[in-house]
């Protein structure tokens, strides 16, 4: 999902202003993982230049980092489930074509 060779800005409650906190960077990101990965992807997918991204990740706010990160694990999730039942009829296809030798 999201590369780690692509550092993402932290929203704003989770920057320490005065000096990067590794620690502190690595727990937010365990409290918004999807949000983490969306950006990670629109950014290496050339969707939003990445001092763009960055500079906008800076802005959020707690609120709308929960918020967005709910939103991405929901879509994340359909999308699992839509993965699955593609896999699920490919399966299917498969077996009713080799079964009619």
């Amino acid at each position: 999902m999201f590369s780690s060779q692509n550092p993402v800005m932290l929203p704003s409650s989770c920057n320490n202003e005065t000096e990067t906190n590794h620690s502190e960077e690595d727990e937010c990101w365990v409290r918004y993982p999807y949000l983490k990965s969306i950006i990670g992807t629109i950014v290496s997918q050339g969707l939003i230049p990445e001092d763009v991204a960055y500079e906008r990740g800076k802005l959020l706010r707690d609120e709308e980092a929960k918020e967005l990160n709910e939103e991405v694990k929901a879509l994340f999730l359909m999308e699992l489930e839509i993965f699955r039942k593609k896999c699920e009829l490919f399966s299917s296809v498969i077996f009713t074509m080799l079964s009619r030798k």
